[in-house]
């Protein structure tokens, strides 16, 4: 099974597309295989054409993906922020990519905060800002 370690040490910077040839393929193993870094697999048995499903997957590759991914938080002077995720290191056509942080300490509670996000797609660089209001939600339940 050293494939399949190969596989999910590289899955967050690569992506994994595979194929099943014939009827007693290890379905499984190349599902779960593509499923791990973000990739497709296909089954192929003796009615299917080898060439279409080939050229699916090749096109799949071929997208271009959001990499060099930087995010930078900015929140008033008392707050402190503590990522709970870690940043991605690429975002595949179709996936998204949820991060998460703690905020602590204080401020006023008419303050915003932000993050800057930077990233390239398809040689491109790209910088996007989500602002945030600070001031804690009313109970509503």
């Amino acid at each position: 099974m050293r494939g399949t370690a190969f596989v999910k040490r590289n899955a967050l910077s690569h992506r994994c597309f595979t194929f099943g040839i014939g009827e007693g393929s290890a379905s499984a193993m190349v599902t779960d295989l593509a499923k791990e870094a973000s990739g497709l697999s296909q089954i192929i048995t003796e009615t299917d054409r080898l060439l279409p499903k080939v050229v699916q997957s090749l096109r799949l590759a071929l997208q271009p993906a959001v990499q060099e991914i930087s995010v930078r938080w900015d929140v008033p002077p008392g707050l402190e922020v503590t990522p709970l995720t870690p940043q991605p290191f690429v975002v595949f056509p179709g996936h998204r990519a949820l991060l998460y942080a703690q905020l602590r300490g204080q401020c006023d509670s008419a303050a915003v905060g932000s993050a800057h996000i930077q990233y390239t797609l398809g040689g491109q660089s790209f910088t996007k800002e989500v602002s945030f209001s600070l001031k804690p939600q009313k109970d509503s339940g």
